[in-house]
């Protein structure tokens, strides 16, 4: 499956991880920073405390990670779209060989 590069959409950390299913979300370790973030869509998603289950505050952050789930199914599909555009923008034009 190989690697690939995780970053911050808020700050400049980034990390390198193996490139598997369930690497769906960011936790930036900056000490200025500390958001977590989907992978896919790049926005933030809330955080967390241990015991999250047993407090009913938790429900509507719940139900905002849920929604990144759905990013998860169409990160597939984004990364080839992303892959279309990197590879539009390298190959020749065959009138006029100017590439990009």
């Amino acid at each position: 499956a190989g690697e690939k590069i995780f970053r911050c959409p808020f700050c400049p950390y980034f990390e390198i991880r193996a490139a598997t299913v369930g690497n769906m979300f960011m936790e930036c370790k900056s000490l200025e920073c500390r958001r977590v973030s989907c992978s896919t869509c790049m926005l933030e998603c809330p955080r967390l405390d241990e015991g999250y289950e047993d407090d009913e505050s938790n429900s509507s952050s719940l139900q905002d990670i849920e929604r990144h789930y759905k990013c998860a199914e169409l990160g597939v599909q984004k990364e080839r779209v992303e892959q279309a555009l990197e590879l539009g923008m390298k190959v020749s034009c065959p009138s006029c060989g100017v590439s990009g």
